[in-house]
């Protein structure tokens, strides 16, 4: 697994990077550590940003993060080393000083299995600047007992039984960079839109029950490691071709899902993840269809994402309000559909995933994951629209007069 890279050596946490560097661009280089101190030669593998990968939600690629100003290469690999090791080591005192968490260090005692790539040891540890380690060990104190950890541990130990998840969301709703976030967890992996493509629809449970045997022919991937805790994929409900959704109209696919589904039993689950206000959803989606865009403004040569947060847009009210509507008819079924179920059902907001650390911890802890393994998780996708609705509506007077009144108005307002 490619390291990841400390943001400074004045800073105690990183901003996560893992994957393949963009062509030209120039990255440090990982360098393991052992937690206990002791320093062992690493396989010298660039350390850089997530590159051409697919966003969704207004997500675009930052770059590589700031290394610092006057820091030699030594200087970099050394406060990675520094910073990998800091966070997992502050997170751990203050998990013990709460009696949340003992430190195992069970990875010292591990012998990696030479067959794959085992992840083993503490230099991935990366963490999101905005992570709160205090209130991180504060919800692992009352998180329920049993969770596996990677933070406490240093390798993903076998468990008795993989958990396999499905996210049922929507384009534009934020999926791509919530599959990104997971990803960066050594012990944990999501597909993509498994159900876009025929073949996968008909291998879907083999992938998830086996992803390192698919994992090597996804493009822009992470490398497979020897076992996974947590494997998913994310499905859309209705905004793509019948035959790709997972919905009740599609009688060849849907009850297929379902009956493997019932069989995993507890350890099969559903994430709702809804990108609650569906008018930023309706014009993130007029963003991406705009001439000379696309979905994925970062992937497309000549494309300037600083350009894009200027753009204005002018929404036509009609179709405005017949997304809106369809949108609201739609997040009923899809609930309806995963009640009635009877599979485990976690719904979350991407709004509150943005703002919220807490709600990453319930997703975590849902799938059977510690929240003190939130440092692991990270994402290079940024937001394309950063600015009020106000500047990039342009007729926002003739939106707000037909919102006015109706169940969507807080929606322009929030």
């Amino acid at each position: 697994l490619r390291g990841g890279v400390a943001a400074s050596a004045r800073r105690t946490t990183t901003n996560a990077t893992v994957a393949r560097a963009p062509a030209g661009v120039n990255t440090a280089v990982g360098v393991r550590v052992a937690e206990s101190g002791r320093m062992a030669s690493s396989e010298g593998r660039h350390a850089a940003a997530v590159a051409g990968v697919g966003a969704d939600a207004d997500e675009s690629y930052d770059g590589v993060p700031d290394l610092g100003v006057g820091v030699g290469a030594t200087g970099r690999r050394r406060a990675q080393v520094m910073a990998g090791r800091s966070v997992r080591s502050e997170l751990m005192a203050l998990l013990e000083s709460k009696g949340a968490m003992k430190r195992d260090d069970g990875y010292l005692r591990y012998t990696p299995d030479q067959t794959c790539n085992d992840v083993v040891g503490f230099d991935i540890v990366s963490n999101h600047s905005s992570w709160d380690l205090e209130a991180i060990a504060q919800h692992v104190a009352t998180e329920p007992k049993g969770l596996s950890s990677y933070v406490q541990t240093g390798y993903c130990q076998k468990n008795s039984k993989l958990v396999n998840f499905i996210t049922m969301s929507e384009q534009r709703s934020g999926s791509t960079w919530f599959k990104e976030m997971l990803n960066g967890h050594p012990c944990m992996f999501m597909y993509g839109e498994m159900f876009m493509r025929q073949e996968k629809r008909k291998r879907f449970s083999t992938m998830l029950e086996s992803p390192q045997k698919f994992m090597a022919k996804i493009p822009d991937t992470k490398p497979a490691t020897c076992r996974y805790w947590v494997v998913g994929m994310k499905a859309f409900h209705y905004t793509t071709p019948v035959p790709t959704t997972l919905n009740p109209r599609n009688k060849e696919l849907t009850p297929r899902v379902m009956e493997w589904m019932k069989k995993q039993g507890s350890y099969a689950r559903f994430i709702h993840m809804e990108r609650h206000n569906f008018l930023d959803r309706h014009l993130s989606d007029v963003r991406a269809n705009s001439p000379g865009l696309g979905g994925h403004c970062q992937k497309i040569k000549g494309c300037d994402t600083s350009k894009v947060h200027d753009m204005r847009w002018d929404l036509k009210v009609n179709e405005m309000m017949k997304y809106l509507k369809e949108a609201e008819k739609q997040s009923a079924s899809v609930k309806s559909m995963m009640s009635s179920s009877s599979q485990p059902v976690l719904s979350i907001k991407y709004d509150e995933l943005r703002t919220k650390q807490e709600v990453w911890c319930q997703v975590l802890n849902f799938l059977g994951v510690s929240c003190a393994d939130l440092v692991l998780l990270h994402s290079s996708l940024k937001k394309d629209i950063t600015k009020g609705r106000d500047h990039v509506i342009r007729n926002y007077d003739e939106v707000e007069k037909a919102l006015k009144g109706s169940q969507f108005e807080w929606m322009l307002e929030s």
